[in-house]
Formats: structure tokens, sequence, C-alpha cells
């Protein structure tokens, strides 16, 4: 293995653990406020709210936490990169 390829793997899997935090995050989001908006604030408002989904705002949200789980896995990955393989196993 290069170090180029361990590189790639670790920046593929901070993307992938931040893609599904954030697509996680944003399902669970979206659920919690559909519950609180039609159960809590419709009874309080006599049915005058109504739920809607800003998707803009959830497509920006999810774009912005898969960069930054992107940018946080890049020291790792570059670090990675420069240690010799036999030697990271060994220390494991």
């Amino acid at each position: 293995m290069s170090s180029k390829h361990i590189q790639r793997l670790i920046l593929q899997e901070a993307l992938l653990q931040g893609g599904l935090g954030a697509a996680t995050a944003l399902v669970l989001g979206t659920g919690a406020a559909y519950f609180l908006v039609t159960h809590s604030l419709s009874h309080l408002l006599a049915g005058r709210c109504v739920f809607s989904v800003p998707w803009v705002s959830l497509v920006l949200t999810g774009a912005v936490g898969t960069a930054v789980a992107l940018l946080a896995g890049l020291y790792p990955s570059i670090r990675a990169g420069k240690i010799d393989i036999s030697q990271a196993l060994e220390y494991e």
C-alpha cells in the first residue's frame, strides 16, 4: 500500500462517517421537529401551525456536516500516510 492509498482510505472513512452522521441527524431532527409542531404547537395554537421543511437548509446542513468531517479526517490521513505500515500495526 502506498501512502496515497492509505490517505485516501482514511479520508473515505471520514467522509462516510460524516455523511452518515449528518444524514442521521437530519432525519432525527426533522422527525423531532415534525412531532413537536404537530403534537404540541398545533394544539396550543388551535391548529394554526403548519409544518414545513426548509429543503435548502437541510441540504446546506448536510453538506456542511460532511465537509467538517472531511476536514477533520485530513490531518489523521496525512499523518497515517507518513507512518510505515508495519510500524503502525505493531503499535496496535
